[in-house]
């Protein structure tokens, strides 16, 4: 969402809170940069998640409409993905959700920086197969599709910035991270309740079909709090054992133990230089990381800047008490 905190006091805040850590550890190898093209619409990459194909998704910060929009590895624009039955007030995130043998994208309409809003939502839809076109000329597709499932739900403590979400494959539950100053405070919601995320009957082994969209109303828990200011993005690797989030500055590795996120063992790390970073995902192998950017190198460039950098070793320490 457009910053309303002066960009000299978020950066001097971040500059004072990562200077009282240990210093930075140097990037393993040079980030590779890329390119999503052919798509002059996309302004301001907020979320960014790949699917098992290898097939990039991602979405506009608010001002848009409820548009995602998928590329293929090389970054060129193959589908433009339309939800209907319900709208964009402020997108800030996108996940995916492996479930008996599917895969979902969910949306976190969660942006609320003036702390005004009375409920936010997470959208999920079915991630579409994908776009069997090879040729870099052909159009992208035009898909259309109603979420099969919407959480509406509230904070403990009411409303609360966020710019974070991603999914928890152990805990089964969504996480969201809170965009605050003082740490990012994580908060939980479990799937179970969805219709969609039921066994099947028929199919054993296999979650329930879509039939008529679910709707459920909430209230998220807290958890856990990590010492990392003004989080504008983050994700869980597929195997559930590390949490990453990215902002401003660096990024930040929180490794798992058991049930719990060790925030007394995060690594912080470098990140690509981004004018205004608040997107990242693992790769489907957690090898490596995608980041993409709100802006490109200038207000002018049609095309958004697409790195790829290696995750980074992180030792497990002492889970917090």
């Amino acid at each position: 969402m457009k910053n309303i905190v002066p960009r000299t006091t978020r950066m001097g805040v971040i500059t004072l809170f990562f200077a009282c850590l240990q210093p930075l550890p140097t990037a393993a190898a040079p980030p590779k940069e890329l390119r999503l093209r052919g798509l002059p619409q996309l302004t301001e990459s907020s979320g960014v998640c790949i699917d098992d194909k290898g097939h990039i998704w991602t979405h506009n910060d608010s001002g848009d409409e409820a548009v995602l929009y998928g590329f293929d590895q090389q970054g060129q624009h193959r589908d433009t993905l339309r939800l209907t039955s319900t709208t964009a007030i402020d997108w800030e995130d996108i996940c995916l959700v492996r479930h008996a043998g599917r895969t979902w994208i969910a949306v976190g309409d969660i942006g609320d920086n003036g702390r005004s809003r009375k409920t936010v939502y997470i959208h999920i839809i079915e991630c579409p197969a994908s776009n069997p076109a090879k040729e870099a000329t052909a159009s992208p597709r035009e898909l259309k599709a109603s979420p099969a499932a919407t959480i509406e739900f509230t904070y403990p403590g009411g409303p609360l910035d966020a710019e974070s979400l991603c999914f928890d494959p152990i805990k089964m539950s969504f996480v969201i991270g809170s965009k605050e100053f003082v740490g990012c405070r994580l908060f939980e919601i479990p799937i179970g309740k969805l219709a969609i995320f039921q066994p099947s009957a028929k199919e054993p082994g296999k979650s329930q079909p879509v039939s008529n969209p679910t709707r459920i109303t909430t209230r998220a828990s807290a958890t856990e709090t990590v010492a990392f200011p003004l989080a504008t993005g983050a994700d869980i690797s597929p195997d559930g054992k590390m949490l990453v989030l990215c902002g401003y500055g660096p990024g930040a590795l929180v490794p798992r133990k058991q049930d719990t996120w060790e925030t007394t063992a995060i690594r912080i790390f470098p990140l690509p230089k981004r004018r205004q970073g608040e997107a990242i995902c693992f790769l489907p192998d957690a090898s490596s990381l995608l980041l993409t950017s709100e802006l490109g190198p200038n207000p002018e460039s049609s095309e958004t800047p697409l790195h790829v950098i290696a995750t980074p070793q992180v030792k497990p320490g002492k889970s917090p008490r």
